[in-house]
């Protein structure tokens, strides 16, 4: 019996000893347990946070070794997950879209997998900036355009984002654009039809534009080169016409006077036939002639205007004037031309015939009309003037 209870307080010592050992082992493993617990329950709500992170998302999870709603908060998490995902696939998509419109060739798996996103984001902003260098460069072939034919166009409007304002721009330069090419147009018809008229044809189609410009121009040239001859000759005939005119003025001048001397002679003529037809008639007196010392004596004229600014008169004889010769009573008096003539020297005076008649100056003939004649004046008494109406009559002594 004694044995049987030292056997049995064996047994139990050592079962207890066994039951101290598993105890404090399953406390460390309970305790290794917490701690994992814990750090995945830290793990999912940092993860949680990452999410939230700049999606517009509030997950707020809450577990540790105490929760009971460990699965609640992991469906939380689940969903958050889905719908960053769903995010970042619908975005990856529209990058996909995006890269497409661009040009370029970037995938959604090149923008979804971890590995790559990197190589397939460079891509697309790869795209886009090669579609924004050719969005300038023919923003710039639009200006260039529009400077060569004078049109305005404003380039920030064209490579705005405002769809408005470049679509307007291009609207408005493309109604620029039509009313140059009506212009062109117009202009090149005009000159088909003038090159025809040249003997020249011409397209001005743009293969032949150039060729067709030179022949045009030369056409032009040709034409220029004749009308500057025309110019020439015609320049010559004016010139030989002004010579003819002239002489035929000379020659109208000469016959002028041919015919008023030729007046004259039958006049002297007619008054010769006439005495000489009267044989019964015998004359007291000899007979003035044409221009004879006599005839000039009898002339009596007046001053009849006077240009102070150029300094001649104008007197009231001339080509036509005739002056009386008394022959005697009942007989017709013999008229008879003085030829006043250019160059002729007259005198003077004023109140002939009067007690106070006095001598006033000496005048030139210059020019010589039917009735009048202009005078320069050449010599003034002192203290006298020339007057309207002043006496002009042949000096006695120098005829």
């Amino acid at each position: 019996m004694k044995v049987l209870n030292i056997v049995l307080s064996i047994l139990i010592l050592i079962l207890a000893i066994a039951s101290a050992v598993f105890a404090y082992l399953l406390f460390d493993k309970r305790q290794q347990m917490v701690e994992g617990y814990e750090s995945l329950g830290k793990g999912i709500a940092d993860t949680a946070r990452y999410l939230d992170k700049d999606s517009g998302t509030q997950t707020k999870l809450n577990i540790d070794h105490r929760s009971e709603s460990l699965d609640q908060e992991i469906r939380k998490l689940s969903q958050l997950a889905k719908q960053v995902s769903e995010e970042r696939n619908a975005l990856a998509q529209a990058l996909v879209e995006i890269s497409a419109q661009a040009g370029g060739n970037a995938t959604l798996e090149s923008l979804t997998e971890l590995a790559g996103y990197e190589s397939g984001a460079a891509s697309v902003i790869a795209s886009v900036n090669n579609l924004r260098t050719n969005r300038d460069m023919l923003a710039e072939g639009y200006l260039q355009a529009a400077g060569k034919f004078d049109l305005s166009l404003d380039y920030n409007e064209l490579v705005g984002l405002d769809r408005s304002g470049w679509e307007n721009s291009i609207r408005a330069f493309n109604v620029d654009l039509d009313n140059v090419k009506k212009y062109k147009e117009q202009q090149e018809a005009v000159m088909r039809k003038v090159a025809k008229s040249l003997g020249v044809e011409i397209s001005l189609k743009p293969a032949r534009y150039e060729a067709d410009l030179k022949n045009y121009n030369a056409a032009i040239a040709g034409l220029q080169k004749d009308k500057a001859d025309l110019e020439a000759a015609k320049a010559d005939l004016t010139a030989k016409l002004d010579a003819a005119n002239k002489s035929i003025a000379s020659k109208e001048g000469e016959i002028a006077s041919l015919n008023t001397e030729l007046a004259t002679q039958k006049d002297e003529y007619n008054r010769l036939s006439a005495i000489i037809k009267d044989e019964a008639y015998e004359y007291p007196v000899a007979l003035w002639r044409a221009g004879s010392p006599e005839a000039r004596k009898a002339v009596d004229g007046k001053i009849i205007d006077i240009n102070k600014k150029f300094g001649y008169v104008v007197i009231d004889i001339g080509s036509e004037t005739l002056v009386e010769q008394p022959i005697a009573p009942n007989r017709e008096p013999n008229k008879v031309n003085p030829n006043i003539t250019a160059g002729d020297e007259m005198m003077v005076s004023r109140y002939v015939g009067a007690d106070d008649a006095k001598y006033i100056g000496n005048i030139k003939i210059f020019k010589v009309e039917g009735a009048c004649a202009f005078a320069n004046v050449t010599d003034l008494a002192d203290g006298n003037a020339i007057a309207v109406g002043d006496t002009v009559l042949f000096d006695p002594e120098k005829l």
